[in-house]
């Protein structure tokens, strides 16, 4: 049975700025030509793209959709009832893999666009991973100011 076509890709914070998944959510939809909405928008064949750590509460949603991880989720109910379940990395789905045999490996990349792939660094470079920039805001306007 083929799924219908995505008409959708669904994430939890759908405004670029608030996150990396959200980055990435919006510039997968571009690519496949359908909208970025929040989560709770009624589509027909959506991609929900979501890393479950983030949201605040239990993730249902009616089927058909497919289901793109940014995590391993802790509620499994969403897993098994989607079409389709697209794993963020390779270690997310073997973690995954006795739960969905299907699975797919995908590849989520670094949203850093703008930065060369190769440079020598400088004195006043500055890399920050995951989170780090907004858990010490404190300390990162303390080092703008030195810097």
């Amino acid at each position: 049975m083929n799924a219908p076509p995505i008409d959708a890709v669904l994430t939890l914070h759908p405004t670029a700025r608030s996150c990396g998944v959200a980055k990435f959510s919006q510039q997968l939809a571009a690519q496949l030509g359908v909208p970025c909405l929040p989560l709770g928008a009624t589509c027909a064949a959506p991609l929900l793209s979501v890393k479950l750590a983030e949201h605040p509460g239990f993730i249902r949603y009616p089927r058909p959709y497919r289901l793109f991880l940014h995590d391993v989720p802790m509620g499994l109910r969403l897993i098994q009832d989607a079409d389709m379940v697209y794993a963020a990395n390779a270690e997310i789905a073997n973690r995954l893999m006795s739960l969905r045999p299907d699975i797919r490996t995908a590849w989520c990349p670094t949203l850093m666009g703008h930065v060369p792939l190769y440079r020598e660094p400088s004195a006043g470079d500055v890399f920050a991973f995951g989170m780090a920039h907004k858990f010490q805001a404190t300390q990162w306007v303390r080092l703008h100011v030195l810097l």
